[in-house]
């Protein structure tokens, strides 16, 4: 492990230094950086930053961390959180001192431009580091799974694949009963679309259904175009209930993979319109042959309850949420009470 002579913290925003930074993340975590850096970190997104480490006597950059800054809804307040994302260090330079003053500089920056809340999901070999400069562990960010076929559990307990076939053949119909989908019936008065547009119809859910939860991300028409439509690496389809009225009632934001319909986002503007839009995806997800339906939660009893009822089942994905924030309880909201958030997929901006 090298030891960096005086290394220097620098900031950036919107175009500097970019091919350093990608060239940087792209030998350390063998991936493709190019386009995530200019969707989270592009003009449209300048108040998104990233802060990186140097070696002062190579000028080489030996760790950095990303900033995005997302609005939430507390109570009845709009406020600025950040969410820590693109934490890495190089492979040679991996030591707490160099982690921890990364995490610092973003904190110290923080504090500087107000935003007093930060979040993220760390993996788990950065969790030790944001614990030592003040975050704490807000939760577990738990995976739901609906089976829909036996397959997903046959295939990982039996070799022989004719075999596997023929209990599907026998235990589906069983499965299917079990889990009453049958009963599931949307209104006559209701209709469903797939697409993938997000227009101002969801800027009217997210007013109505924004005011279920205390503290919830900002799910507007313009950010959920931005999330999913504007990302190179989006894959999602946008399912969509409608009353008689052709109004919004809720949506479903999904990605296949393995044969597994992963769920995102969801939003919703009564638990009537919930259960109803689940009924109908159960439907067509069984139709396309997908063998289990997951989704990642915390929070609210209003969604868990109703996972239950559809009968999800827990199964904690290990992964954590952190949070750093100065006072427990803002607006009469208590942070650390998980009944009071509503998190998915959609508010991990990675």
């Amino acid at each position: 492990m090298k030891d960096s002579n005086n290394p220097v913290m620098i900031k950036i925003s919107v175009g500097q230094d970019k091919a350093r930074v990608v060239e940087f993340w792209n030998r350390n975590n063998n991936s493709d950086f190019d386009g995530i850096f200019e969707w989270m970190y592009s003009v449209n997104q300048s108040h998104n930053k990233i802060y990186y480490l140097t070696d002062s006597s190579q000028g080489s950059i030996i760790g950095l961390i990303g900033l995005s800054n997302r609005t939430f809804k507390i109570g009845d307040q709009n406020l600025h959180f950040g969410q820590t994302i693109h934490f890495l260090v190089d492979r040679e330079y991996r030591n707490l001192i160099y982690a921890i003053r990364l995490q610092k500089a973003l904190l110290e920056d923080c504090k500087k431009n107000d935003i007093k809340i930060l979040y993220g999901f760390p993996l788990p070999a950065a969790i030790g580091v944001q614990l030592r400069v003040g975050f704490r562990i807000l939760g577990n960010f738990e995976r739901w799974t609906k089976p829909l076929r036996v397959e997903y559990y046959l295939k990982k307990r039996m070799k022989n694949e004719l075999l596997v076939q023929l209990c599907s053949f026998i235990l589906n119909p069983l499965l299917k009963i079990i889990s009453k989908d049958f009963i599931q019936f949307k209104s006559s008065d209701t209709t469903t679309m797939l697409g993938d547009k997000f227009n101002n119809q969801y800027d009217t859910l997210w007013e109505i259904a924004s005011k279920k939860f205390k503290i919830i991300g900002d799910r507007s028409a313009k950010y959920l175009d931005w999330r999913y439509n504007q990302n190179p690496k989006n894959t999602c389809e946008v399912f969509s209930l409608f009353n008689k009225q052709n109004v919004l009632q809720g949506y479903i934001v999904f990605q296949i993979k393995d044969n597994i319909a992963i769920i995102s986002d969801l939003l919703f503007d009564t638990v009537e319109s919930l259960e109803a839009i689940f009924g109908e995806f159960f439907k067509i997800m069984r139709k396309r042959n997908m063998n289990a339906i997951t989704i990642e939660f915390y929070g609210s009893e209003l969604v868990t309850k109703r996972l239950k009822k559809l009968h999800f089942y827990n199964r904690f994905s290990g992964g954590k949420i952190v949070l750093y924030t100065d006072d427990d309880i803002i607006s009469d909201v208590n942070m650390t009470d998980k009944n009071e958030w509503f998190i998915t997929r959609a508010d991990c901006d990675i």
